[in-house]
């Protein structure tokens, strides 16, 4: 396996199987290969929730590049004394204070891209714990009001 052996980096052919493979754990009938496509058709036309969407491409790519990094040169020199390792931030790593935790994305979170799916169930006032509320956006058109309540 080209990952568990030193690796240098991840190929872009080799992440095109990686989420072949990982769209086929969510959803095994989607023909599709892509994550972020199938995040859309399964969102959109099977009606699943963030939490059983696959990872966005690139999360798979920063989780990937962590388990290479461990299968391939951590595991990999596992009995050596003083392994030669790569610079850590290089996969999928970042340093907070003394240690080190997962990069998850460099994307930004969809409430900073997306407030507009944003969406509360009020009927006519909104306030905590409305979730337009707490988010600090106007109700729109998808909320259960249509964007026309009130504030307090």
């Amino acid at each position: 396996m080209h990952l568990s052996t030193f690796p240098e980096g991840i190929e872009e052919e080799l992440m095109s199987y990686i989420e072949g493979f990982v769209v086929r754990l969510y959803d095994s009938s989607i023909e599709m290969t892509s994550v972020n496509a199938a995040r859309l058709e399964l969102f959109y036309y099977k009606a699943r929730d963030f939490d059983h969407l696959p990872p966005t491409k690139d999360a798979l790519f920063q989780h990937t590049l962590r388990a290479a990094y461990q299968a391939g040169h951590v595991w990999g020199q596992a009995l050596i004394t003083c392994p030669d390792l790569p610079e850590t931030s290089q996969w999928g790593w970042m340093k907070k204070e003394t240690s080190w935790a997962p990069l998850w994305t460099i994307m930004p979170p969809i409430s900073k891209c997306l407030k507009d799916l944003v969406t509360c169930q009020c009927k006519k006032m909104c306030k905590p714990p409305c979730k337009c509320y707490m988010a600090d956006v106007k109700c729109s058109t998808l909320c259960f009001c249509r964007g026309n309540c009130s504030r307090k």
